[in-house]
């Protein structure tokens, strides 16, 4: 301590001195408690991860910023007749990336032992796939029902992302396309398929934690997982 310091502590009344012990001592407690156990953000809900419905979308993204399309939109080259009516609009690297994806989904459009997966594969003709951004975050996808535009979040698009990844999540909304209207129901039949398509794409370590949410909800009884999304804004019926 130099000089000068000692001074300013003995011209300092004792009182004086104790608060600032004090407040030394509490804030060196506080950043220990935070170091030991840091604050953990409040969890959303299992039944909202992907939100309930808000027209035109089936999932309510609050806002939808859609990223920049090329002038040249690169031409999609459908791996099957069955995904041949998808649009990937973007740049290049998105369109390859939905074109590795729908190979996958092109597999189980042919047929196989899950037929609400084999059903929910076929229904891409006329729907127009591509990326954005959300003013809710967590949300992968969303559907625009009214003019069949899949919205795919921007993540999905990044280099540790994979295709893999990418077509269960393209499938759940495949489901909606299918059926409109965002009941608790069909969103239930829309999670089954999403999860069908992670246990048959994915390995399990390799499944991103939506595909971990879409399996923990159907694990649960169908009377309680619809219960849970019609509590999370699902219309029941």
């Amino acid at each position: 301590m130099s000089e000068e310091e000692v001074r300013l502590r003995d011209a300092m009344p004792r009182p004086l001195l104790a608060v600032f012990a004090v407040l030394a001592i509490a804030g060196l407690a506080a950043t220990v408690a935070l170091l030991i156990r840091p604050p953990q953000a409040a969890e959303v809900p299992l039944a909202e991860r992907r939100p309930a419905a808000r027209a035109p979308y089936d999932h309510d993204p609050i806002e939808v910023f859609p990223a920049p399309v090329p002038e040249e939109i690169p031409a999609f080259r459908a791996p099957c007749e069955e995904v041949a009516g998808a649009r990937p609009e973007g740049g290049p690297s998105f369109v390859a990336r939905v074109r590795d994806a729908m190979s996958l989904i092109c597999g189980v459009a042919k047929g196989g032992p899950d037929a609400e997966l084999t059903r929910a594969a076929r229904a891409f003709d006329g729907v127009t796939i591509r990326i954005a951004e959300f003013a809710r975050s967590g949300i992968e996808s969303t559907l625009d029902e009214d003019a069949r535009v899949v919205w795919v979040n921007l993540k999905l698009t990044a280099r540790q992302r994979t295709a893999t990844e990418l077509a269960p999540v393209l499938l759940h909304e495949a489901v909606h396309l299918l059926e409109p209207g965002g009941t608790a129901a069909i969103e239930l039949r829309a999670r089954r398929v999403e999860d069908a398509a992670c246990r048959t794409f994915l390995r399990p370590a390799d499944r991103p934690f939506w595909c971990q949410d879409a399996a923990a909800i159907i694990a649960l009884p169908e009377p309680e997982a619809l219960a849970l999304l019609a509590a999370a804004g699902f219309p029941p019926a």
